[in-house]
C-alpha cells in the first residue's frame, strides 16, 4: 500500500494529509494535479482547505516525534517545526475544583482534629478511671 503524506499550510496551522494511493478498491492520482484535485475535494467539507497557502508532500521522518504541540507545527518549506510562538500554554485549573479539594483538605483535617480529641477524651476517662 503506497502512502502519500503531505504538510498542507492553512491560515489557522499545518494539518498533515495522508493519501492512499491505492488501496486495493480503488486507485488515487498522486500526481500534483491529482493531489490538487483531492485537496480541492476537501474544501468541499471542510471550508478551512478553501485557503491553501501550500502543500508539499514529507516523509514519516520530516514530521516531529513529539506530537504534543503538533497544534503549533509549521511547514517553512524545508522542515516541519513547532513554532513555539503558537504553543498554547496549559489551561488553567478550574476555581472550582481548586475550592473542592481545599475544602477536601479541611474536612479531612477536622476528621483528624476529631480523632485526637476523641482520644484525648478517653484518655481522660480512664485517668479519671484510675484516680477512683
Amino acid at each position: 500500500m503506497d502512502i502519500v503524506t503531505l504538510a498542507v499550510s492553512l491560515p489557522d496551522g499545518l494539518d498533515i494529509v495522508r493519501m492512499v494511493a491505492d488501496d486495493g478498491h480503488r486507485v488515487i492520482d498522486t500526481t500534483d494535479a491529482g493531489i490538487e484535485a483531492h485537496l480541492a475535494r476537501i474544501a468541499n467539507s471542510d471550508p478551512r482547505y478553501r485557503s491553501i497557502s501550500g502543500w508539499r508532500r514529507v516523509s514519516e521522518g520530516d514530521l516531529p516525534q513529539d506530537r504534543t504541540d503538533r497544534n503549533a507545527w509549521r511547514d517553512d518549506g524545508r522542515e516541519v517545526a513547532v513554532d513555539i510562538a503558537r504553543i498554547k500554554p496549559p489551561p488553567k485549573p478550574d476555581p472550582r475544583d481548586v475550592k473542592i479539594e481545599a475544602l477536601e483538605a479541611a474536612v479531612a483535617a477536622l476528621k483528624t482534629a476529631d480523632v485526637l480529641t476523641d482520644a484525648m477524651i478517653d484518655a481522660e476517662r480512664e485517668v479519671s478511671i484510675k484516680a477512683r
